[in-house]
C-alpha cells in the first residue's frame, strides 16, 4: 500500500514524527530525503524508516552533476525504488518471523512462507510442506493475494530444480498452475511473467522464458528480482554478453537483496564465464554464489565441473560432499541428460564432462 505523493506533500512544512505520519496516513514505512544544491552540484540524500519504530532500514546519498534534470530525476528514482523495495521485503519477512501468538492474515501468512523458504526450508520434506501449507491458507483467506500465489508458483518450480521428486514433472506442472492463477488475476503483472519465464526455462521453452523476462523488464525495469532471474536465464541459454551487463544492472539496483537473489547473480556470471571455458572466473564467481545460498545445487556442480576442467579434482571434492548432502541425483540429473541446464549443446557438454571428469 503507497501513499500518492499528494497527500505525503500535504506533511511538507509541518512539525510531524514518523509516529504522527504512520497514524494519519495507515502507512508502516516512510520514505524521506533531502536535496542540496552548489552551483552544479547537486546532492540527494534519501532514508527509509519504519515508523512504529523509528528504526533506520536503510539510507545512501547520491552526488551527482547537473546537467539534464530528467536524466538526473529518472536515475534517482530508479536507484531508490530499486533499492528500497528490497529494503521493505526484507524488514516485512523479519517481522513475520518474529510475531508470535496471532492469528495472522493473508499477507503476514505469505510473508511468513516465504520466510522459511528463504532459510532453507524447502530441502526437509517436512519443512517444504509446511512452507506450501502456509502459502495455501494465506490463499485461502484471500484468493486474491498473489504474492502467496507468485510463491507458490515459484517454489514448485524450485522443488522441480533440486530434483528430490520421484516425480519432478509433477512439481513443474503445479508450479505451471500457479503461475496460470496469476495471469488471470493481472496479465501484466511482472511477477507472474517472471516466474512463468523460470517454468519455461525448464520446459526448454528458452525463446518464449526470454519473452517472458524481457516484457517483464518492460513493464518494471526496476523489478530487480525478474533481472536477477533475467540474468540466470540468458547465461543459460548463450546470451552471455547480455547476462553479464544484467547481473551487473541487478546488483547495481538491489546491492543488499535477499542472499538468495543476489547469489543468482553471482551465479548467472559463473555460468556465463564457464560457458566461454573461462573456469577461473567461472568458480570466482561460484564461489560468491554459494556465499549467498550454500544449499543450491547448479553452482556446486559448476565448481566441480570447472574444478575438473583446471585439473583440480581435489577443490571439488567439498562441493559434491555438500551436493550428497541435501540433493544427491543432481549430477545424475545433468550427466543422464534429464535435467539439461545449458540451451547450446556445446556449453552443456562442457558441463557434462567436467562432472564426468570429477568422479573418474
Amino acid at each position: 500500500f503507497v501513499i500518492a505523493r499528494n497527500s505525503s506533500f500535504s506533511f511538507k512544512g509541518r512539525s510531524v514524527t514518523h509516529q504522527d505520519v504512520a497514524r494519519e496516513l495507515g502507512v508502516r514505512y516512510m520514505l524521506e530525503g533531502r536535496l542540496r544544491r552548489a552551483s552544479k552540484r547537486i546532492r540527494i540524500t534519501a532514508q527509509l524508516i519504519e515508523c512504529g519504530t523509528g528504526t533506520h532500514i536503510w539510507a545512501e546519498r547520491y552526488d551527482r552533476n547537473l546537467e539534464d534534470i530528467f536524466e538526473l530525476q529518472d536515475e534517482i528514482t530508479r536507484n531508490v525504488v530499486g533499492a528500497i523495495a528490497p529494503q521493505i521485503n526484507q524488514a516485512e519477512l523479519a517481522r513475520a518471523s518474529r510475531v508470535q501468538g496471532i492469528d495472522f492474515n493473508s499477507y503476514d501468512l505469505a510473508l511468513k512462507a516465504q520466510a522459511l523458504f528463504q532459510q532453507g526450508a524447502y530441502f526437509d520434506q517436512k519443512g517444504y510442506e509446511n512452507v506450501l501449507a502456509l502459502a495455501q491458507k494465506a490463499i485461502d483467506l484471500d484468493p486474491r493475494n498473489t504474492q502467496a500465489i507468485w510463491f507458490k508458483a515459484y517454489a514448485y518450480a524450485n522443488r522441480y530444480l533440486l530434483q528430490l521428486d520421484d516425480n519432478p514433472d509433477e512439481m513443474l506442472g503445479l508450479a505451471e498452475a500457479a503461475a496460470e492463477r496469476l495471469f488471470q488475476t493481472d496479465r501484466s503483472d511482472p511477477r507472474a511473467l517472471s516466474v512463468r519465464g523460470i517454468i519455461r526455462h525448464f520446459r526448454r521453452a528458452y525463446d518464449e522464458a526470454t519473452s517472458d523476462f524481457r516484457r517483464a523488464f518492460e513493464l518494471n525495469p526496476n523489478f530487480a528480482l525478474n533481472i536477477f532471474f533475467m540474468a540466470w536465464h540468458e547465461s543459460l541459454v548463450g546470451r552471455l554478453d547480455e547476462a553479464k551487463e544484467h547481473a551487473q544492472l541487478a546488483l547495481r539496483l538491489s546491492p543488499r537483496d535477499a542472499d538468495a537473489w543476489v547469489g543468482n547473480a553471482f551465479l548467472a556470471l559463473a555460468q556465463a564465464y564457464f560457458a566461454e571455458s573461462n573456469f577461473v572466473d567461472a568458480r570466482h564467481w561460484g564461489e560468491r554464489a554459494i556465499q549467498m545460498t550454500p544449499r543450491a545445487p547448479i553452482r556446486r556442480a559448476l565448481m566441480i565441473a570447472a574444478s575438473a576442467h583446471l585439473g583440480r579434482p581435489q577443490d571439488a571434492r567439498p562441493h559434491a560432499d555438500a551436493l550428497a548432502s541435501f540433493a544427491p541425483t543432481f549430477l545424475d540429473g545433468i550427466t543422464s541428460g534429464r535435467l539439461a541446464l545449458y540451451r547450446l549443446p556445446e556449453h552443456n557438454a562442457l558441463l557434462v564432462e567436467g562432472v564426468a571428469k570429477s568422479r573418474v
